[in-house]
């Protein structure tokens, strides 16, 4: 019986991994190859204009939902973000992985609390990047070059450093504005070299920043909701003493 469970088995890991083959091989594209240089920071200056980069930059406070899972307020000027999903709470300063852990009104400590950090810095660095990706493509460690496509001048950008996931690149295509319309992706996480992800139903928000609100691939989407951009935590109709110093 126990050896019939096992043949059963890999050949569930066999069929598995050929599916998997087989998708990267009929459906996966290669990365395409970019040139650096002035051509590449003119559209990412381009794409910067079209969504607001100053505004961006003088915004103080961001609230939004991902998913209608893990609901964020953002306090740029602090570092400090509020993230919350199912029962816990956490109060996390990205750039070091320290903050304050609660479940209900509780708070957490030792590794229960190491635990939930951790998750609340996986939830943010992710979600933070369906939010505002486009203005994220000069960070640190960033690498942009310019990719001529069928449907026009594209920007690639690789993330060499920094976040999660490391080394992943992605290709944003743009419309005559500089507007993302939608990006690949070659990341580690998903076995689909190119996957194409729309970026639409663009909003601007009170501070000047344009969001995409949606994110669609085939038979998946990325939604966000209750997006608002704010210069104070009071005009996002937020009141939590531990989100201001």
């Amino acid at each position: 019986m126990f050896r019939k469970i096992l043949i059963g088995v890999l050949i569930f890991i066999v069929l598995l991994m050929g599916a998997i083959l087989a998708v990267q091989y009929f459906i996966s594209e290669d990365l395409p190859e970019g040139k650096r240089g002035p051509a590449a920071e003119e559209l990412c200056d381009k794409m910067f204009k079209a969504v607001g980069r100053e505004a961006w930059d003088s915004t103080a406070f961001a609230r939004w939902t991902f998913r209608d899972a893990h609901h964020y307020v953002w306090n740029k000027n602090e570092h400090l973000v509020r993230v919350k999903w199912d029962e816990f709470t956490v109060y996390l300063y990205p750039e070091t992985k320290e903050g304050r852990a609660f479940v209900f009104e509780s708070e957490l400590s030792g590794e229960d609390k190491e635990d939930k950090i951790q998750t609340a810095w996986d939830y943010f660095n992710n979600d933070s990047f369906w939010l505002i990706a486009p203005l994220k493509a000069r960070d640190p460690g960033t690498i942009r070059e310019l990719v001529q496509t069928d449907r026009g001048p594209a920007l690639k950008v690789t993330y060499s450093s920094g976040g999660t996931t490391p080394g992943d690149t992605y290709l944003w295509h743009l419309d005559k504005d500089g507007k993302p319309q939608s990006w690949q992706m070659w990341v580690q996480i998903i076995p689909i070299g190119g996957l194409e992800f729309t970026w639409e139903n663009w909003v601007a928000t009170r501070t000047g920043v344009m969001i995409a609100l949606d994110h669609e691939a085939e038979g998946f989407s990325v939604p966000l909701s209750g997006v608002d951009f704010a210069m104070t935590l009071s005009d996002l109709h937020v009141q939590d003493s531990l989100l201001v110093k």
